[in-house]
């Protein structure tokens, strides 16, 4: 096996966004197919987890939105992999950003990059918190009764534990670099990005 350079990212430079599914689940009483979408800012390591519903393209246009919000901040650029609603392959088949990623990208100001194909190792960083999620928080649901708003209060209060603890590879917490982080990120626009909104 190839030995993987593992590379630091400037504080501020880049976030990392994934999807995890959890299948079909009983939630607000109904049987629906439940997803969490998971941003990772690269240098703290600060997470971004909302459960929904729905991965269209409005919801994950929303879900931007709403992690820019939460870190008070925007990256410089955001890593996805073969996320159709944020990449599609045009007609030479060379994967480019979606009419409305792109639109989005434009009022907050970040640059999409695809990670190279069969290397996830370049995400690693949203790797790693999706099968934190999975394995940490998913299990203390097991047995509740799920609705939507009770899991995402429930994965704010983890992701605010977890902000507090040591990362093993730094000797630091994720709140400790992110308050270096967060300074460095770019404003958040005012202006509202209508989600919506049809882009010609």
């Amino acid at each position: 096996t190839q030995a993987v350079m593992r590379f630091e990212t400037e504080p501020g430079l880049q976030a990392q966004v994934d999807w995890k599914e959890f299948g079909k689940q009983t939630v607000d009483g109904r049987v629906v197919k439940l997803s969490a979408f998971v941003m990772v800012l690269g240098f703290s390591r600060k997470a971004f987890v909302l459960f929904t519903t729905s991965m269209d393209t409005a919801t994950v246009l929303a879900c931007h939105a709403l992690a820019f919000a939460c870190f008070g901040g925007v990256p410089h650029e955001i890593l996805y992999d073969n996320m159709r609603t944020a990449f599609q392959p045009d007609a030479e088949g060379v994967w480019r950003p979606t009419k409305k990623l792109l639109a989005l990208a434009v009022h907050y100001g970040f640059a999409p990059k695809r990670c190279r194909a069969r290397r996830p190792e370049t995400k690693g960083k949203v790797e790693r918190m999706v099968g934190y999620l999975d394995n940490n928080f998913w299990p203390r649901m097991e047995g509740e009764t799920l609705s939507l708003s009770g899991l995402n209060e429930q994965v704010r209060g983890w992701l605010a534990a977890i902000d507090g603890k040591k990362l093993a590879d730094f000797n630091e917490s994720r709140a400790a670099r992110f308050a270096r982080e967060r300074p460095v990120l770019q404003a958040v626009s005012l202006l509202h990005f209508d989600v919506r909104k049809e882009i010609p």
